[in-house]
């Protein structure tokens, strides 16, 4: 599969060329924590991806409808027939009970099973001209790194209703 770039990569310093002052010498606004917890999610998704690949699956699927803005929204990796799949880079214990949930139901309303998949070059390429324009299908999974704590009794509670399966990276599931 060729290698495809990822918003906020690093393909680009997206600053100005050139060696004049920039004022502050910083490169981003964001606080370094944040860099840092982007980044490990990027990896997770990085170390993540060949599976799917592998199993016959694309990553970074686009999927219909477009936004306002022209833009298709991405499901994390999409095996058809199989899985359907939403990563998040978190400890479901560590985050607020309303972030678990809409992790969740995100998956369930934007990606799930017949939702379009979106006719652009790199599903063409990643999927192959069939499954364009046609709905997915497969089980819902949101994967996260392996769990630290319990998965809070809420959180399974509205997976079970949204017929999510909760898995982590090594094949536990929640």
């Amino acid at each position: 599969m060729a290698a495809r770039g990822r918003p906020g990569g690093s393909g680009g310093t997206g600053g100005t060329t050139g060696s004049g002052d920039q004022t502050t010498g910083e490169t981003s606004s964001r606080p370094e924590w944040l860099t840092q917890r982007l980044e490990e999610g990027n990896e997770f998704n990085r170390r993540r991806e060949p599976y799917y690949e592998a199993e016959g699956g694309a990553n970074e699927v686009h999927v219909e409808p477009r936004s306002d803005k022209g833009q298709y929204p991405r499901v994390d990796s999409y095996v058809p027939g199989e899985q359907i799949v939403s990563r998040k880079y978190t400890q479901l214990a560590d985050v607020r009970e309303s972030t678990a949930v809409g992790y969740l139901r995100e998956l369930a309303n934007t990606y799930g099973p017949g939702t379009i998949v979106a006719d652009t070059p790199s599903n063409r390429r990643d999927l192959g001209d069939d499954a364009i324009g046609l709905p997915m299908d497969g089980d819902m999974v949101l994967e996260v790194p392996v769990q630290n704590g319990a998965v809070p009794p809420a959180v399974l509670a509205e997976a079970r209703r949204l017929g999510i399966i909760i898995r982590d990276e090594n094949g536990h599931t929640y």
